[in-house]
């Protein structure tokens, strides 16, 4: 009736009404391959309570995902995402909701490659940690990986980055790395590369026997993350002046391999001893070149390594990714070194 006063609703009952679903689609372009970007999108839907899908094609990842959180997870895949990756390009378009329950990451389409496939990333530190406790499967396992580290670039045959695309092919995964690969609380969740003592490539020469012929003055060819290092004792000046000659380089400065932080006052000391502040010593490198520190140039090489530095009597000083976790391990001075061309 005309000027009769309607009840307004109880609030409980506005908020009853249910919110809409929507879906949207996302083209992500860029370093997406080969990073963990499908194990963190799985995981990111699941926090966010969304269904949907993930895969790799030859144009980086395509994804869709449902529900109410669409906006939060969009803003956390731009901020969170893993630590190799890059997103160049993400086009976002609606479509229609479908219903979908849970997520999937879906079989890669297969197209013209036009993604990028990442560098080698050098070893991260959980995986270290991996390779030297003894506890560990991969403990001493020279090909330990993870979605955030290890060979990538060199590995792949082709986009997009699977492992049925990789020369991981011909290993087939054992039972506890089938596991690994499939269990979403696992670092290792979809790791293309994930490998073993059991399932995984082995070194055609033990450490021990590689370790003997550097000391015996040969040169060693050692095929690593970011392909092959050349390897000679630093001390020897036979060994330093044949890999010089091999490499036609009788200036340029090799680096010297130290175990650790403590060794590299065996080798070189500062350029400057009165420079403030004082450069750092050693420096985090997440690329695969010798494995994942790097020093600054050094003058004045340890009279023990004369020949390193070539004819500008300086060298450059790299730690390996191996010695850096050993470091945590093993709490004492290197006494040997290597030259690497």
């Amino acid at each position: 009736m005309l000027g009769e006063t309607l009840p307004m609703p109880r609030p409980e009952a506005a908020m009853a009404m249910p919110t809409p679903r929507r879906r949207i689609q996302l083209r992500i372009r860029g370093a997406v391959q080969g990073v963990g970007f499908r194990p963190f999108v799985y995981r990111l839907a699941a926090r966010h309570a969304l269904s949907g899908f993930v895969l790799n094609d030859g144009d980086g990842v395509l994804l869709e995902v449902e529900g109410e959180a669409l906006d939060g997870f969009v803003t956390a895949l731009e901020r969170e995402r893993p630590p190799l990756a890059r997103i160049d390009d993400l086009d976002l378009s609606p479509v229609p909701a479908e219903g979908s329950q849970g997520f999937e990451i879906r079989r890669s389409n297969a197209g013209p490659a036009r993604t990028l496939i990442v560098p080698d990333a050098a070893t991260c530190d959980a995986c270290l940690e991996d390779l030297f406790d003894p506890a560990s499967r991969f403990y001493l396992y020279p090909f330990v990986t993870c979605t955030h580290c290890g060979p990538r670039f060199t590995i792949a045959h082709r986009p997009p980055y699977d492992r049925q695309q990789t020369a991981m092919a011909a290993f087939p995964l054992c039972e506890a790395c089938a596991r690994d690969y499939g269990d979403v609380s696992s670092r290792r969740f979809h790791a293309e590369a994930i490998a073993c003592p059991s399932c995984g490539p082995r070194l055609s020469h033990s450490v021990a026997t590689i370790a003997e012929a550097v000391e015996c003055g040969r040169i060693v060819a050692l095929k690593g993350v970011g392909g092959f290092h050349l390897i000679c004792d630093a001390g020897n000046e036979a060994a330093v002046a044949e890999l010089r000659r091999r490499k036609a380089r009788a200036e340029k400065p090799f680096a010297i391999m130290v175990a650790n932080e403590a060794s590299a006052d065996l080798v070189a000391a500062p350029d400057r001893a009165d420079a403030a502040p004082p450069e750092p010593r050693v420096r985090r490198c997440p690329g695969p070149d010798i494995g994942g520190l790097d020093a600054p140039l050094c003058a004045d090489p340890s009279p023990r390594f004369p020949h390193a530095g070539g004819k500008s009597g300086r060298c450059r000083l790299a730690m390996p990714a191996l010695a850096a976790g050993a470091r945590r391990h093993k709490r004492q001075s290197g006494r040997r070194a290597a030259g690497r061309r």
